[in-house]
């Protein structure tokens, strides 16, 4: 049995176990927050939304994003989570690297890229713009044949058998769209740690035995940070759409007709 088989494997197992009744309303819950903002945003019905993506060949991509983002989900009141319920009660169907996908893929979060170095059909190395890390050398064959250098995206890494790997949801960004988003992020980020400076404070003062558990505020932000993100880029990408077809001409200007 191949190793992308066990993946493969374990992904299709948990696609057939968000579908059932008790997870339903979570999953379209996490749904609703990619969906109802942008659609609001544009005055447009959320179906409408999918039928212009569905129709332009968008909908894939943003259903990828949006499954990813509720497997990493914790739900009140007590955390709940679909990939801790499915390991716990299907997990032994999986292999060994299977398990260890989908742990991974629940403790994943969404960041953005940008390629530094290329090697196409073989890997890429990329550098975490948010949490301002080492680049990490990712292996995969089809997701680099349409990258170039200083490409943005945004993108899940996992990390199986001591390498890095894409999961299945990437967004390419345009520099300007990456670049709002990180000075949006990074100005939360500040009132997040401002937040918790001013909480340690208080409870340092009023109940000095209490300890306060330790938040990464840079992941934390990520987590809560993916339909954010899609926002920004579908946003983009309905601003692509209903640009009208340029106007094309030959060497001579007359206009060119099929």
């Amino acid at each position: 049995m191949g190793k992308q088989h066990d993946t493969d494997k374990a992904i299709r197992n948990l696609l057939k176990w968000i579908d059932r009744p008790e997870w339903l309303d979570a999953k379209m819950s996490v749904f609703d927050d990619h969906l109802v903002p942008v659609s609001e945003y544009l005055d447009i019905t959320p179906e409408e939304l999918i039928q212009e993506l569905d129709g332009a060949g968008y909908m894939d991509m943003l259903n990828g994003m949006m499954l990813e983002d509720f497997f990493s989900c914790r739900f009140d009141p007590d955390g709940g989570n679909v990939i801790d319920d499915y390991l716990k009660h299907r997990g032994w169907r999986e292999s060994v690297r299977g398990r260890r996908y989908l742990e991974q893929l629940r403790d994943s979060v969404l960041s953005l890229y940008e390629v530094v170095e290329l090697e196409r059909g073989k890997h890429c190395d990329i550098k975490d713009l948010i949490r301002n890390t080492k680049p990490v050398r990712v292996y995969e064959r089809m997701g680099t044949q349409n990258l170039v250098k200083w490409d943005r995206l945004a993108a899940r890494i996992v990390k199986l058998d001591g390498k890095h790997y894409f999961t299945g949801g990437i967004l390419p960004l345009q520099h300007e769209v990456s670049n709002d988003l990180l000075e949006h992020l990074n100005q939360l980020r500040k009132e997040l740690q401002a937040n918790l400076k001013k909480r340690k404070k208080r409870v340092t003062k009023d109940k000095p035995e209490q300890a306060l558990p330790i938040i990464d505020a840079e992941a934390q932000i990520l987590r809560d940070a993916c339909p954010v993100i899609t926002l920004a880029w579908l946003v983009n990408i309905f601003g692509a759409l209903q640009q009208p077809f340029p106007k094309l001409t030959n060497t001579s200007g007359d206009e060119l007709a099929f």
